[in-house]
């Protein structure tokens, strides 16, 4: 487009020549036939180049023409500035599209369900906005389907005391857990993170729920575990107590009758002690280990 332009000037003009130098670059001679004129091309105070207009000899500008190749040059200027907006805009074009195709992709492929709400001011439920692929396949809905359902419309339950959170007022955030019923599936429990905020302007409510239903069955099998044994702790501690007791019945009525194997009697009721002795010491060890198991592992 400058080129053209340019060439357009140079024959209206009847010039020699007609050039766009960029920046500093140095202007060359204009040769012993003919005289350079130069005008500067700038756009809000910053030099872009130079404007350079060869004639004949013997040919001088008036100051209308002067004027008009001024006016020429802050044409060129115009343009020059007008192209690189363009190039900007552009770029700042592909980039929204790279990021919006990135967000898209990270929306879409997390194994977690996202539902973002609008809230509404006026005590309407909460409408939805936008949900990912895998909230449409957890809750059994097409996104349309979906932006006619609020959360209490969805296959969800919560053992929150009270009102549901997303029922609530409160901005949060709230974490709980819950569980997607769906008839033809086994329920799911997940942990939600729920919190409102304000976008673009608009009060909004993120609802994100990630699938804990393996973490909670392990957490609970744990328990079970650990109670199972402290149950068979109590029942040893209490074995030892019935095992200790006769035989320190045995050795007492063998070192009153005396005789020829009331020695070897004691000798060994005094090692069946002795390792009872030894079980209760594991029984304090485990007790231990138990009570740190029950402490941090829950």
């Amino acid at each position: 487009m400058i080129d053209r332009a340019l060439a357009a000037l140079k024959d209206g003009g009847g010039y020699r020549s007609v050039a766009f130098l960029a920046g500093d670059e140095p202007v060359p001679d204009a040769g012993p036939d003919a005289c350079s004129y130069l005008f500067p091309v700038e756009v809000n105070g910053h030099r872009l180049g130079t404007l350079v207009i060869v004639a004949e000899e013997g040919i001088s500008m008036d100051p209308g023409e002067t004027e008009l190749l001024g006016e020429c040059a802050d044409d060129i200027a115009l343009a020059f500035h007008l192209q690189h907006l363009e190039r900007v805009r552009q770029e700042t074009f592909l980039r929204l599209v790279e990021s919006e195709e990135r967000f898209r992709q990270v929306f879409h492929q997390t194994n977690d369900a996202i539902l973002l709400y609008d809230v509404s001011t006026e005590g309407q439920p909460p409408r939805c906005l936008e949900a990912n692929d895998q909230a449409c396949h957890w809750f059994g809905y097409s996104l349309e389907e979906l932006r006619q359902r609020s959360p209490r419309d969805l296959a969800l339950s919560c053992a929150v005391p009270g009102p549901a959170p997303w029922d609530r007022p409160e901005p949060g955030p709230y974490r709980f857990d819950a569980q997607i019923r769906r008839d033809e599936e086994e329920p799911k429990t997940v942990a939600i993170s729920l919190h409102r905020f304000k976008l673009l302007g608009q009060m909004v409510m993120l609802l994100v729920a990630r699938d804990v239903s393996d973490e909670r069955r392990l957490e609970n099998e744990q328990v079970t575990s650990l109670e199972q044994i402290q149950q068979n702790m109590e029942q040893f501690q209490i074995l030892n107590d019935q095992i200790r007791n006769p035989v320190q019945v045995i050795i007492g009525l063998a070192d009153l009758e005396g005789g020829e194997f009331s020695h070897q009697i004691i000798r060994q009721a005094r090692e069946i002690d002795q390792i009872v002795r030894q079980l209760d010491v594991g029984w304090l060890e485990s007790a231990k280990v138990s009570s740190y198991l029950r402490r941090y592992a829950t």
